[in-house]
C-alpha cells in the first residue's frame, strides 16, 4: 500500500487494499462506511467507481445501501 496519497483516488485504493486483506466482517463493515463518508464528503463519486467499481455491490451486502 502507499504510504502517502495524491488525490482521493488513490486513498480510495488504499482502503480496498486494506478492506481485502482483512477477514473480519465488522472491520470490513467499517471499512466500507469510512469510504463512502470520504466519497460523500468530497464527492467524488468518480473516483469510487473508477478505483473501487465494486464498492457499491459490497456496501448493500453489507447492508448500508
Amino acid at each position: 500500500m502507499r504510504s502517502a496519497f495524491g488525490h482521493l483516488g488513490d486513498a480510495i485504493e488504499g482502503l480496498r487494499e486494506i478492506y481485502e486483506g482483512t477477514r473480519e466482517r465488522e472491520t470490513k463493515r467499517r471499512i466500507l462506511e469510512l469510504t463512502r463518508k470520504l466519497v460523500d464528503l468530497e464527492g467524488q463519486y468518480e473516483n469510487l467507481r473508477g478505483f473501487w467499481p465494486e464498492f457499491e455491490v459490497l456496501e448493500r451486502k453489507a447492508g448500508k445501501a
